[in-house]
């Protein structure tokens, strides 16, 4: 089992990778765009923040918010493609199974 308490990232071919811990409800997830007031537990804060403010504290310009996209499951955001991932879903020294996740610019279906 993983003996990391924090997301493995890395660049594989320019794109961002990310290993997390699958939760129940996981594997139907969806990519979106962000909308006013969603919220997430970013990890490492050690609580809740609403998206947008997530976005000011990280320095992302106003312009390429809607453009980053968000990975979903039915009741929470899963991981902020390319910043940050849900502390719900982050790697313990409990996880057993862990999933890989890489997301590849323009190999999305159509919305």
């Amino acid at each position: 089992a993983p003996q990391r308490d924090k997301p493995f990232f890395s660049k594989t071919g320019g794109q961002p990778d990310v290993e997390t811990k699958p939760k129940e409800g996981f594997f139907q997830p969806k990519l979106a765009i962000s909308k006013p007031g969603d919220r997430f537990r970013p990890l490492g804060l050690g609580g809740g923040k609403k998206l947008k403010d997530f976005f000011i504290d990280t320095k992302v310009p106003k312009s390429q918010r809607r453009q980053i996209p968000i990975l979903c499951s039915k009741d929470h955001i899963i991981w902020v493609v390319g910043h940050r991932l849900d502390d719900r879903v982050k790697l313990t020294s409990d996880t057993s199974r862990l999933l890989r996740l890489r997301y590849l610019d323009g190999l999305v279906g159509e919305q």
